[in-house]
């Protein structure tokens, strides 16, 4: 069996145009612009992105995942440009299952920064992460179904669609259906 707290897990990964990096203390007054230019396309698909987020919420959130990565329940990184050191987004690999072990990677990008294939390097070094750190056999993707933009990162990072869940979360007031798509080992 797996002991999750004497993994080697990097706290950075480096990518041609990205360093995704652990968050840190002090991280929510960086991060806390990308949030607020992308609150239109975020809060349509994240619960917490509401207008009350502001940085007080971007530092507990960083301390929260920072603790969490210690614990290794989560691997959360900022995606940062790699040569200007500028906030664009995040991405994590959260623990689902350490009997399998099974791991589930989520992510948002800043407005600005869509359409130029940011999000699919940033999965790509994740799920690599995923199998080779984490020792994982199963990593999925779930998204909204009509949340395409979502659905098009998985494809290209060669993840599968297993299925779709009618009717599995809400979104604000709506019902929604979630696509699951995963990568196996």
């Amino acid at each position: 069996m797996i002991q999750p707290l004497r993994l080697e897990i990097p706290d950075q990964i480096i990518t041609e145009r990205l360093l995704l990096r652990c968050p840190r203390i002090g991280d929510g007054a960086t991060m806390i612009g990308a949030v607020r230019a992308s609150l239109p396309e975020l809060r349509v698909w994240l619960p917490w992105a509401t207008d009350d987020y502001d940085v007080q919420s971007a530092e507990d959130w960083c301390r929260r995942v920072a603790a969490r990565f210690l614990t290794r329940d989560e691997a959360p990184y900022l995606i940062l440009d790699r040569h200007t050191g500028r906030h664009m987004g995040g991405i994590s690999c959260f623990a689902k299952g350490w009997s399998v072990p099974k791991f589930e990677i989520g992510y948002w990008l800043a407005t600005s920064d869509m359409g130029r294939g940011l999000m699919t390097e940033a999965v790509n070094a994740v799920t690599r992460m995923a199998f080779d750190a984490f020792q994982a056999r199963r990593v999925e993707i779930r998204t909204d179904a009509t949340n395409h933009r979502s659905r098009k990162v998985a494809e290209r990072a060669g993840y599968l669609l297993e299925g779709i869940l009618k009717n599995e979360c809400r979104t604000n007031i709506q019902l929604c259906d979630t696509c699951i798509y995963a990568i196996t080992r």
